[in-house]
């Protein structure tokens, strides 16, 4: 962000919400770090939590609600394979919608 730029009421809103989600549930969980975001769908505003772990996302969707502040929550876990870093810029497009 520039300096001396103002903040939009969203993106006031954001920041405050990925802090109390950091001092609520914290930026760890079970070692491996918690990556905060806030997006957006056609459903509504997510808050969004992803980590490196699989069992460690688990324990993060019993501690976090399904609604946090207004916006609905997700938990995306990043260790569906063996091979984490082809998961990183992972993306698949079907073919037959092209």
């Amino acid at each position: 962000m520039a300096k001396g730029r103002k903040l939009s009421q969203l993106e006031l809103k954001s920041k405050q919400t990925i802090a109390s989600a950091k001092k609520d549930f914290g930026t760890t969980i079970n070692g491996y770090p918690i990556k905060w975001k806030i997006s957006s769908d056609d459903g509504g505003r997510l808050l969004e939590a992803f980590c490196d772990d699989w069992d460690a996302c688990g324990d993060l969707r019993k501690k976090i609600p399904s609604k946090y502040m207004g916006f609905r929550t997700i938990v995306i876990g990043y260790a569906l394979t063996e091979d984490k870093s082809a998961l990183r810029d992972f993306s698949y497009v079907d073919p037959n919608d092209y």
